[in-house]
């Protein structure tokens, strides 16, 4: 199914209208279903100086949840979890017995936000039960040491990433290593405001985040998409065994 729907992507003629702010923001308008809980929750994120595109939008999460949704996700891991909105995001996505694994250096700034803002009153009639786990570490160490373990192999079905971009490429072989097969990675902000598409660039970060889009791209243990969502979403899609 997803590789005649990648063919097919490939093949399609770019409009140079679709570019538009304006249609940018019609397509805005039609893609922000969030629930009020979570309007609530992300302004309260938003009053903490931490650089914004490390707070998902909108479409990024529900991007996220759609594939949750799709490919029937049990075991989703978030790193760099930030201010939990990713993790609360995904929880509604989950079916009841699904699993949260949230790793930050640390997650005081969250456990404030949910302190004025009752979690447990947000609306949802589902009230699916899904077990979240929070871990204080370094997100990449955290992966390389699961990753060393042949137990925690194959363990994930759905993994996002919303990390520094220089670190990427050291993040992606640890997440295929715990990634089920035809299980999906999401990176987050993997454009560079744009910088990655100039070949001339200097900038770290972007020559980073091209080398990291060109190893996914040329991997044959999955199929990819790009997508120019926010600062770009790069969606990996694990081959099944």
């Amino acid at each position: 199914m997803f590789n005649v729907f990648f063919s097919k992507l490939k093949k399609r003629r770019v409009r140079k209208e679709n570019a538009t702010r304006k249609v940018q923001l019609y397509c805005h308008k039609m893609n922000c279903k969030e629930s009020g809980f979570l309007k609530e929750y992300r302004g309260s994120c938003m009053k903490y100086a931490i650089p914004l595109n490390n707070i998902p939008s909108p479409e990024v999460l529900n991007v996220g949840k759609i594939f949750i949704q799709l490919i029937g996700a049990k075991k989703i891991l978030d790193i760099r979890s930030y201010l939990g909105l990713s993790t609360i995001a995904w929880s509604k996505a989950l079916t009841s017995g699904g699993e949260i694994v949230a790793v930050d250096f640390n997650h005081s700034i969250r456990k404030e936000i949910e302190k004025n803002i009752d979690i447990s009153n947000d609306g949802d009639d589902s009230k699916n039960e899904v077990a979240i786990t929070s871990i204080e570490e370094d997100p990449l160490m955290y992966l390389e040491k699961e990753a060393s373990s042949p137990e925690n192999l194959e363990r994930f079905d759905f993994i996002f990433i919303n990390d520094d971009g220089k670190k990427y490429s050291k993040y992606y072989e640890q997440a295929m290593k715990l990634t089920m097969p035809g299980g999906v990675i999401i990176f987050n902000n993997v454009l560079s405001s744009g910088r990655v598409a100039d070949s001339k660039t200097s900038d770290e970060e972007a020559i980073a985040l091209r080398n990291l889009n060109t190893i996914i791209s040329n991997d044959s243990r999955c199929n990819n998409i790009l997508f120019n969502i926010d600062d770009g979403l790069h969606i990996v899609f694990k081959h099944k065994h």
